[in-house]
């Protein structure tokens, strides 16, 4: 997601879309790489040890064909809508969004399994997103083979759920993708930057998204990314700890891929509200 803030807001409107079509193109899972991470140094052994502290829920296997019968299952049975995202720069509080209940339940299940904790943050873009859940290391491998090969079904509700600053969303592949399913694993938080009113309308009109004044007004003084509003799902936010994302994203990454030069390792936990 290789994207700059658009600084000008007289720009036309031709030169805009042709950018956010750049932008929404690129907005898409990379292929994490193993041989930047810190924690190559400990063992498969050790970082599964590590991972299994607390006991992991048992879910069949997920395919694409009973993934919404199973997350449905699992949602009712599994309320919870708080997790805490711990790194060394600091914690983060989400909520996560009952009117998206196919990705909450995924989520959820995922920090229940503890999928997420020994993953990094693999990709930070300053003024963009931050972006983890994924890592090519043997025991992240083996945990994904376990729990299945499926995509989520998109829950789109931009006049309500948008990508502001600290907002939690899915990214997807575009190939062969109409119906915008998200990646099973993979999340991103957005940091994002203020944009001019012009410039969110202007979006809005082109993803044909209607945003409401008080919508419009957040994107003018918090920030956030409404170029992806309709494209992506939205299915949390940041609650505490909005302050961690800018530490995440100031730090230094690999001009390449924007990987980070010292890993950001995730922890996960789900607690009670």
């Amino acid at each position: 997601m290789n994207i700059k803030y658009l600084k000008n807001h007289s720009i036309n409107l031709y030169f805009l879309f042709g950018i956010c079509l750049f932008l929404v193109g690129s907005c898409q899972s990379p292929e994490p790489k193993s041989n930047k991470l810190a924690t190559e140094t400990e063992s498969s052994s050790e970082l599964e040890a590590k991972t299994k502290k607390k006991k992991e829920v048992q879910l069949p296997f997920i395919t694409q064909d009973n993934v919404e019968k199973v997350l449905t299952k699992f949602g009712k049975e599994n309320p919870e809508t708080i997790v805490i995202i711990k790194t060394k720069l600091g914690n983060m509080k989400i909520r996560l969004y009952e009117e998206t209940p196919l990705h909450r339940a995924n989520f959820i299940q995922l920090v229940k399994r503890n999928f997420y904790n020994g993953t990094v943050f693999h990709r930070v873009v300053k003024d963009m997103i931050i972006q983890g859940g994924n890592l090519d290391k043997p025991i992240i491998k083996r945990k994904k083979k376990a729990i299945g090969k499926y995509m989520i079904p998109a829950e789109l509700f931009p006049q309500q759920y948008y990508h502001k600053k600290g907002a939690i969303a899915s990214p997807h592949h575009d190939e062969n993708n109409p119906n915008k399913r998200s990646t099973s694993f993979e999340f991103y938080i957005v940091q994002g930057t203020p944009q001019q009113p012009s410039i969110t309308q202007a979006l809005g009109n082109q993803n044909k998204v209607q945003y409401l004044p008080a919508q419009v007004q957040t994107y003018a003084t918090a920030g956030g990314l409404p170029h992806l509003d309709g494209l992506y799902t939205v299915f949390g936010e940041v609650i505490e700890g909005l302050d961690v994302i800018d530490k995440i994203a100031d730090v230094r990454v690999d001009d390449s891929d924007d990987w980070p030069l010292e890993d950001i390792i995730i922890e996960m936990e789900v607690v009670e509200e």
